[in-house]
């Protein structure tokens, strides 16, 4: 099942370069609250992230997260896509041997 939802979104392009963790991590600390869009597909949806993302824990909100959504500008719909399916689609985008380096790490989807 797709949590999929209508509602016009403002992005602004965003591209942040591979670093080591703690400064990946501060340079997405920093950003502003809005809309950002990651990757556009082939089919012209868009690969969107929020933040905040509007998740708590333990009933605290955590103001640096993001939400994911697969955004369709033809009819404004955002789907919020689950950590599986950006696995799969991860997965899906690695070189072969990149794929089994995967494997051999077992990767938990929780943390994606």
């Amino acid at each position: 099942m797709k949590n999929i939802y209508q509602h016009n979104i403002e992005l602004e392009p965003i591209r942040i370069n591979n670093a080591d963790k703690a400064t990946f991590s501060q340079k997405l600390i920093d950003l502003p609250y809005r809309g950002y869009e990651v990757e556009e597909l082939s089919d012209g949806r868009k690969i969107v992230i929020t933040k905040p993302g509007g998740k708590s824990v333990y009933g605290r909100p955590k103001k640096e997260d993001f939400l994911v959504f697969i955004y369709n500008p033809n009819d404004n719909t955002l789907w919020q896509i689950s950590h599986k399916q950006i696995l799969e689609d991860v997965i899906n985008k690695e070189q072969p041997h990149i794929l089994i380096k995967f494997r051999k790490t077992k990767i938990k989807q929780k943390y994606f």
